[in-house]
């Protein structure tokens, strides 16, 4: 790569993970940074909420995916729509809690 310019994608996608080696060979350089959303762990209401977006599952597995491969990850909770997601430690007991840099509500 020619350039050398930080990038920080934001997005709900999980083919982020498409992009996997061109990201952790900037991540070697500490110029990039994913972040992820996630709106609830409820597979049937994150269905309702965002009917054509992948589900939480495919998600965590891109943060996983990303993360193993050295890439910072940030998992935030977006949209929280109040009295319809619960925003609580749910997300801090998954077994890939650990893989998080930074965990945003």
């Amino acid at each position: 790569m020619g350039f050398h310019a930080p990038v920080s994608i934001r997005t709900k996608s999980a083919l982020v993970v498409r992009y996997i080696d061109i990201l952790a060979e900037m991540a070697n350089r500490q110029q990039t940074l994913v972040n992820i959303s996630i709106a609830t762990l409820d597979s049937a209401l994150a269905r309702k909420m965002e009917p054509r977006a992948p589900t939480p599952a495919r998600r965590l597995d891109a943060i996983n995916a990303l993360a193993s491969a050295g890439i910072p990850v940030r998992v935030f909770t977006s949209p929280v729509i109040l009295g319809l997601t619960v925003v609580s430690n749910e997300f801090w007991s998954l077994p890939s809690a650990q893989e998080f840099d930074t965990l945003a509500m």
